[in-house]
């Protein structure tokens, strides 16, 4: 018996995450978070490592929730640590400004 795939799996499948739900996220943080995924994606694939290596699921989700917009906002996000910060820091927040 052939399920069908929702819009939401394929996009998923084709971002290579799961996708984790949030308790009826705003617009903001819909676009913020996609925008993450993509560019973790991007990040993944360009360092040929698996897209939660660069951070995981439940820290996206966290970022697109908070925004952070500086260096003590993003450590203060769970499974974030400085070393994230440094290398990517600069990166998400362009990502988080340019989207909210």
């Amino acid at each position: 018996m052939d399920r069908q795939r929702t819009p939401a799996a394929i996009a998923s499948a084709q971002s290579g995450t799961k996708q984790r739900g949030t308790s009826n996220p705003g617009a903001g943080q819909q676009r913020i978070e996609r925008a993450l995924r993509a560019w973790r994606l991007s990040e993944a694939k360009r360092r040929m490592v698996l897209a939660f290596r660069i951070f995981s699921d439940r820290a996206l989700v966290s970022m697109a929730s908070n925004a952070p917009r500086n260096e003590a906002e993003l450590l203060a996000v769970q499974g974030i640590e400085a070393g994230i910060v440094k290398k990517y820091g600069a990166q998400i927040f362009r990502l988080v400004k340019g989207t909210s």
